[in-house]
């Protein structure tokens, strides 16, 4: 298992990872719910810290955390919030490599400003 780097730049993901492993993990799209299935939040902070935290949750249930990490797509209902959830992203995500990343705007359910997908490695 290894992973490589291919190009640094200044935003908090990366361009190019080269991977190698036996096991992969991939949990299902993460939205800003409590264990009650609740909607948390009415911002993008707010959803993002709570949905990046069930993200956590789940890779935690396969023993991975956030460096083995190296796939994340970002599903965001406007992309004017692009920043201030930049902001909320990088104190997750702090060791290089960062994982690759691909962020599109979507239509998500009412009230619901973000939904992500990881891929992990299993060591």
């Amino acid at each position: 298992m290894s992973i490589e780097e291919n190009k640094e730049n200044n935003l908090p993901y990366s361009s190019v990872l080269e991977i190698e492993c036996s096991k992969l993990v991939v949990i299902c799209g993460q939205v800003a719910e409590d264990e009650n299935e609740e909607l948390v939040g009415d911002d993008i902070e707010t959803q993002a810290r709570t949905t990046l935290d069930n993200c956590i949750k789940q890779l935690k249930k396969v023993n991975c955390t956030l460096d083995d990490v190296f796939k994340v797509n970002v599903y965001i209902s406007d992309l004017s919030v692009w920043d201030r959830f930049n902001q909320v992203y990088k104190t997750y995500f702090k060791n290089k490599p960062l994982p690759v990343r691909t962020t599109i705007q979507a239509v998500l359910f009412e009230g619901y400003l973000v939904e992500i997908e990881m891929w992990a490695y299993k060591k």
